[in-house]
């Protein structure tokens, strides 16, 4: 039983992977993207949190959310509040 559950799990992880894949084929975004957008899940993040729920550097990060932006799946709020004005 254990073996066909370890199986299963398997192809199951498999299939979640090639969707993965297909997923970011058909609208050209980079892994990194595409875990960027899972992360935020559809909420506000500040861009320190962005960096770290998807592990980059603030400056990598950065640089992945204005590529989401310029392909039109997330809009960036700049907080004035957070840049000393």
């Amino acid at each position: 039983m254990e073996a066909t559950l370890f199986r299963l799990v398997l192809a199951l992880k498999q299939k979640c992977f090639a969707t993965e894949i297909k997923i970011q084929d058909e609208r050209s975004l980079t892994p990194a993207e595409f875990h960027g957008l899972l992360t935020i899940d559809g909420q506000i993040v500040s861009s320190g949190d962005f960096a770290k729920n998807i592990g980059l550097s603030a400056s990598r990060a950065s640089r992945v959310g204005t590529s989401l932006m310029k392909k039109g799946l997330i809009d960036i709020i700049h907080d004035q509040n957070d840049r000393g004005n």
